[in-house]
């Protein structure tokens, strides 16, 4: 992969903190991803779930740690000195940001399966991995698998539950491409590594990662459901990407959300359009929460997604017409209209 002077820097001022994973799994058939950055309440409930793991086989655990300041770094460096033989350790001596975070994880990886967890999310159950290795190894025409999730709050505390069907099954591309990324939990998911090396950069430019990186899978292969909850998803934690990603300005979120617009279309035309209804339903309904909750931007928003106006069905434009008058209602009288 080709990156840009900045991020190409950013991997390159980063370092491997001085380990014995490589002696002592030569060659791991998994590899576990956890980015962390000031998840001090979280991260050793993170690090214990993976380290919990019972396997018959090897894995490796590469842990991204990007400069924090509430005391994840040093627990993160207190596990890495205890656990040299299972934990890779990498930073800077700065912070590199999410996405060099994640791309320096991933090209230090070296399993046939990848595994994510992130700081503030966990494992529940030690036998997750065994399970889904042991579907993903008698499956090879699967590209990936994922289970249900509990969702908690910052507490820990159970809020509720990401349970996508009520038994094992096989997952059609249209309920990911409706279901968005957090259709299959992050913690959740185990891939086949080799299909990243063909991943298209209209995905690697899509500001989020699990949405487009579900998609690509989906096109790569099919995809499996396990009816098991064996993780938690945190949510409401003020360093998580939704929380920072909502306090950024208009114009920033703008630009990121079309970078999620035309990564639907690049999966589009890479699938022939044989999902281009329900790609098409996927954007509709994206755009409509993007009016809702910007509908002061109304104007700036017409122009910038016009392409995707035209596209909508006359339903979905009275739908869309109803959410900016109801906007406008409410700013002229300062109040919620019913």
């Amino acid at each position: 992969m080709i990156y840009d002077d900045t991020t190409a820097k950013k991997l390159a001022d980063s370092y491997e903190v001085p380990n014995r994973t490589r002696e002592s799994v030569p060659e791991p058939l998994v590899s576990v991803r956890t980015s962390a950055y000031n998840h001090g309440a979280y991260i050793e409930k993170c690090i214990e779930g993976v380290l919990s793991q019972k396997t018959s086989f090897g894995f490796e655990y590469i842990i991204g740690e990007d400069f924090s300041t509430d005391g994840t770094r040093e627990k993160v460096f207190d596990y890495a000195r205890r656990y040299p033989e299972r934990i890779r350790l990498l930073t800077a001596g700065y912070n590199v940001g999410m996405k060099a975070n994640g791309l320096r994880c991933i090209d230090a990886c070296r399993g046939k399966y990848m595994a994510i967890c992130e700081g503030d999310d966990y494992w529940s159950d030690p036998t997750k991995l065994q399970r889904q290795v042991d579907f993903m190894e008698s499956h090879p025409d699967f590209s990936m698998c994922f289970h249900n999730a509990s969702t908690v709050d910052v507490h820990g505390r159970k809020t509720g539950e990401q349970r996508r069907y009520d038994h094992d099954c096989e997952v059609p591309i249209e309920d990911i491409i409706h279901g968005g990324g957090l259709f299959c939990p992050t913690a959740s998911i185990l891939f086949r590594k080799e299909f990243l090396a063909t991943y298209p950069d209209v995905c690697e430019r899509c500001h989020v990662g699990d949405y487009p990186l579900q998609l690509w899978l989906a096109v790569c292969g099919r995809i499996y459901y396990i009816d098991r909850d064996m993780a938690a998803y945190r949510q409401g934690d003020a360093s998580s990407w939704t929380q920072r990603f909502a306090s950024q300005s208009f114009e920033a979120r703008t630009a990121k959300w079309l970078t999620e617009f035309e990564m639907l279309d690049a999966i589009d035309a890479m699938t022939e359009h044989r999902h281009a209804d329900a790609i098409r339903r996927r954007q509709s309904r994206y755009l409509r929460q993007i009016m809702r909750i910007n509908t002061e931007h109304e104007k700036e928003l017409r122009r910038l997604f016009a392409p995707y106006f035209r596209r909508q069905s006359p339903l979905e434009k009275l739908k869309m017409g109803h959410i900016c008058l109801r906007g406008r209602l409410e700013s002229m009288f300062g109040k919620p209209v019913k």
